[in-house]
């Protein structure tokens, strides 16, 4: 069976999903490549300070991306398997799956670095460039692998800003694929 991590972008941008933050505020629609394709604003009045936009625009990408992975796992038949073993581990009746550490040896860390160097890889790929909306109002920076890193948003617009358009910045800010993804 396929391994696939559930958490990265799916080619094609096949299994995408909504969430919504946990105050009903704001669902946000993505495709499989984590892309944002759409924005709604379910209630404007819990959007109009920076910190409580911050956290719905979170919450809400975070809802969908948990769906879109959890989307893509009962596609590979894995979802059931994956959701039973979390529920014995946060019974305490098995251990969490923990992943290999790295080898740390002086040896494996001067392999990686005569590896680096040969083949020209960066030590730490740089963050995409921030995308920020039409009006500049809203800007965004997401990391390698399409997660959120901030959310920058103008106070004074977003306190009278109508729905539609926190949600086209929502779209402009976040809806734009980078090919710096992993």
């Amino acid at each position: 069976m396929d391994e696939r991590d559930p958490w990265a972008p799916t080619p094609g941008g096949a299994h995408g999903a909504s969430g919504v933050d946990r105050n009903d505020a704001l669902r946000i629609t993505l495709d499989g490549a984590r892309t944002v394709v759409s924005a709604e604003v379910l209630t404007p009045e819990r959007l109009r300070r920076p910190e409580a936009f911050d956290d719905a625009v979170r919450e809400a990408f975070g809802a969908a991306d948990g769906n879109r992975a959890l989307a893509l796992l009962e596609a590979e038949g894995r979802s059931e398997e994956l959701l039973e073993r979390a529920e014995e581990t946060l019974a305490g009746r098995s251990r969490p799956r923990v992943p290999t550490r790295p080898d740390v040896t002086r040896a494996a860390v001067a392999r990686r670095r005569e590896l680096r160097e040969a083949t020209g890889l960066e030590r730490t790929p740089a963050y995409p460039e921030p995308r920020t909306s039409d009006n500049g109002y809203l800007t965004v920076q997401r990391g390698r692998d399409g997660r959120l890193v901030a959310v920058v948003v103008d106070e004074e617009w977003l306190g009278g800003a109508r729905p539609e358009h926190l949600e086209n910045a929502i779209v402009q800010a976040m809806g734009v694929k980078d090919a710096t993804w992993d």
